[in-house]
C-alpha cells in the first residue's frame, strides 16, 4: 500500500504524517550537531504567520490558509504569508536562544 493511500485512512494518516515529521525531524537535528550547530525548536502553538512581523499585532483573521497576503489594522505593512511568518519565526529562535530558553533538539 502507498503512502498516499495511507493518508487518506483518517485512523492512520496522523500517525502517518506524525512519524514522517518525527522523522524529518531527527534528520534536521542530526545535521545540525554534524556541523556544529545549534537546532532550536520553536512552539507548534506560535502563531508565525499571525504577527506582523514589523510591529508584532496578532491578526487572528489569517488563521486561514486561503489569506495568502494580508496587511496589517495596526501598522498598515503589506504582508506574503509565508514571508512574514519565516521573520516571525527567526525572530522567536532568536528570542529563545536569548533568553536561554531554547527547546533545543539536542
Amino acid at each position: 500500500m502507498s503512502v498516499a493511500s495511507m493518508l487518506k485512512n483518517n485512523k492512520l494518516s496522523k500517525a502517518i504524517c506524525e512519524a514522517s515529521w518525527a522523522t524529518f525531524k531527527a534528520m534536521i537535528a542530526y545535521k545540525a550537531k554534524w556541523y556544529g550547530k545549534q537546532l532550536v525548536v520553536v512552539a507548534k502553538n506560535f502563531p508565525s504567520s499571525q504577527l506582523c512581523s514589523h510591529c508584532g499585532y496578532q491578526n487572528k483573521d489569517v488563521k486561514h490558509l486561503t489569506l495568502r497576503e494580508w496587511q496589517c489594522p495596526n501598522c498598515h505593512t503589506r504582508h506574503d504569508r509565508d514571508v512574514n511568518a519565516s521573520i516571525n519565526i527567526k525572530n522567536e529562535a532568536v528570542w529563545l536562544l536569548t533568553a536561554g530558553t531554547a527547546g533545543l533538539a539536542y
